[in-house]
């Protein structure tokens, strides 16, 4: 959770009353001091909000507002976008609170609800990219063993929101609000108030077991993305190789069938003519040559040319052109189902990057409890970035659909020219 902040305690020393305010209070003077430090993280998480809010709801709003029902391979999407929305929201707002109010954190409800919230649907989110990988590798590696029903995908959701749920329920008891004294430079020492999970001796080993568990449920579910998408690659890989191979002995295929039917043709038109030119020989010996008189042919109408077979390679190439056809079309929709596929691989690569700076944060949180304070000043809004950092996660899939999903694009063009 982006709700755990512990100024260094350099930072700490560093600062200073001055005389000059003596109308503020000296721990709202520290949190002014503090939250100006870190107003460009409070920046980024603004953007993080408006860009998730709007994006998501976009996506919402166009598979949700269609006449016809959400095609199946598309089924996870606008329900990932309502998850990515609830947690960028819940996520970035408490940041931006904990950021503008960092000593000033006293809402107990509001930290635990905060920490509750935000792994419960950070953790909907990436059960959901779970099952999403592991639906493409039933289509693409086990295309005709036993696939992901439209019943088995309702069901699958409700499994994910009670293992999420679960998961979370922890959160509830481990964060909560603390006084924590602080010394200043010039002597004083102020009491804050921050939502940390709790320092306690009596439930330190139950804390621990959590985040481990967090931190194991976080890398299995790693492995997995990883074996179903390796294999979705080297399947896709596999089948590229093989049209390629197939598309250059189709092309010789087609270009010695239509030699032969040249060929053919020639052949009818030459047997045809030798016909002709037998029986106009006959003819004319017969009557233009009269005991070695020639005389004129008249009356006698030049015999068409005919060709039975000539219809022949023309219904050919019509049966030919129909097939093609038909596998262009069968071609275009496995080009769809490849394009989204990769599509969920981009969004899943993303989340493993945004996901990997914070796992390793909350070990590092989880094996020196003074974590934090030992952070160098000058590295603290970079720490501070990369713990955050995760929140990226819940925006990006909408620029993704915006960029690689042409489908995408044509809906929401749809969409909007008929608001106008």
């Amino acid at each position: 959770m982006n709700v755990t902040f512990e100024p260094p305690a350099n930072m700490s020393n560093s600062l200073a009353i001055t005389t000059g305010t003596p109308k503020l209070p000296p721990l709202l003077l520290v949190n002014n001091i503090i939250k100006g430090k870190f107003l460009p993280l409070t920046v980024v998480l603004w953007f993080y909000l408006l860009i998730g809010v709007f994006g998501n709801s976009l996506v919402m709003f166009v598979y949700w507002t269609r006449k016809k029902p959400v095609r199946e391979d598309r089924y996870f999407i606008p329900l990932l976008a309502l998850v990515d929305l609830i947690s960028c929201a819940v996520s970035s707002g408490t940041g931006i609170y904990a950021q503008t109010y960092p000593l000033m954190f006293d809402s107990n409800i509001g930290c635990k609800m905060a920490a509750f919230l935000g792994i419960l649907f950070a953790g909907i989110s990436a059960n959901c990219l779970l099952v999403i990988a592991v639906d493409r590798f039933l289509k693409l590696c086990r295309p005709f063993g036993r696939q992901m029903t439209l019943p088995i995908k309702k069901n699958a959701i409700i499994g994910i929101f009670v293992i999420s749920l679960a998961f979370s329920l922890p959160a509830l008891s481990i964060y909560r609000t603390e006084q924590v004294p602080m010394k200043l430079k010039s002597g004083y020492t102020i009491q804050t108030w921050k939502c940390i999970d709790t320092k306690d001796e009596e439930h330190a080993t139950g804390h621990i077991i959590y985040k481990v568990f967090l931190f194991v449920m976080t890398m299995i579910r790693f492995v997995v993305l990883f074996l179903c998408y390796g294999n979705i690659i080297w399947v896709i890989f596999r089948q590229r190789k093989q049209r390629l191979r197939m598309g250059s002995v189709t092309s010789y295929t087609s270009t010695s069938c239509s030699n032969d039917a040249v060929e053919h043709i020639k052949m009818n038109v030459h047997n045809s003519n030798e016909g002709k030119s037998d029986e106009d020989t006959k003819e004319t010996k017969e009557n233009g040559f009269e005991n070695g008189i020639n005389t004129p042919i008249i009356g006698i109408k030049p015999r068409k040319q005919y060709i039975p077979d000539r219809q022949y390679p023309k219904r050919k190439q019509s049966v030919v052109s129909t097939t093609g056809s038909v596998g262009r079309r069968g071609s275009v929709t496995d080009r769809q189902g490849v394009r989204l596929t990769i599509i969920f691989i981009l969004i899943t690569f993303i989340y493993i990057v945004t996901y990997g700076p914070k796992v390793w944060l909350m070990v590092e949180q989880s094996l020196n409890r003074d974590f934090w304070s030992t952070v160098p000043q000058g590295q603290l809004l970079l720490f501070r970035f990369l713990h955050s950092f995760y929140i990226f996660n819940n925006i990006v899939n909408p620029i993704v659909y915006g960029i690689m999903d042409r489908r995408f694009r044509a809906d929401c063009k749809k969409r909007f020219t008929r608001c106008k």
